[in-house]
Parts: structure tokens; sequence; C-alpha cells
């Protein structure tokens, strides 16, 4: 009988600790602002060549969008781009999206965005 009780109340905390954890959560930008996911340039993959860029620049400010506002009509999600040295760090962010390296910046922050060369 004992055993049982013990089961359930293990059961029991689980399901509750479950329902109080910080549900996943999607960052909507407003007006003119942008979600940038910081993209290290040893993760780029060169398509044509097939190498890593592996520069390790530590003040490179490459990332992707990841998400932008309706007012942006220059910018889709999971374009590569440059952007300023000086983002917004969103750490409670990240926490709530189980995101790193999310920065929220002003589309006029975005300086460039990088294409394929054919």
């Amino acid at each position: 009988m004992s055993v049982n009780f013990i089961d359930n109340a293990v059961e029991f905390a689980k399901r509750r600790e479950a329902e109080q954890a910080p549900k996943k959560k999607r960052v909507k930008p407003r007006k003119d602002w942008v979600l940038i996911k910081k993209v290290e340039p040893k993760d780029i993959l060169h398509p044509d060549s097939g190498i890593l860029e592996t520069r390790g620049n530590a003040r490179s400010q490459m990332g992707r969008v990841v998400a932008v506002s309706l007012d942006i009509s220059d910018l889709i999600p999971g374009d590569l781009v440059i952007y300023t040295n000086f983002p917004m760090e969103l750490e409670d962010i990240e926490e709530l999206t189980q995101e790193r390296n999310l920065h929220l910046i002003q589309n006029e922050e975005v300086y460039a965005v990088l294409e394929d060369v054919e």
C-alpha cells in the first residue's frame, strides 16, 4: 500500500511540475523591429565549395532573421544578414523561447543581406 502511495505522489509531483514549467513562446516583433539569431562564422557552410567558414571573429555580427514585423517587406525569416555590433540582448526571451543568441534590433540596424552568388 505504501508503494502505491509513493508512486501516486511521484506522478502527482511530475504533473504539477509540468504544469508550472514555462511553455515555449514565439516572439513576434512589432513596428520596425527584427528578431535575429546570431550565427557564428564557423557555422556557415559555403554551398559551392562545401567549406566551413572558420574565421572565428568574436565581433562578427552575422545572423539569421527569425521573425520580422508586418511593417517590414525587405527581410524574410531565414535571410542571412549583417547587423549592428550593439544589439538588444534578450536573456529573458531566451529562457521563454528556449533559443540562444537572440537579438532584437530595429530594421535600420540591419546593414546587409548576404546572398549566394552563382
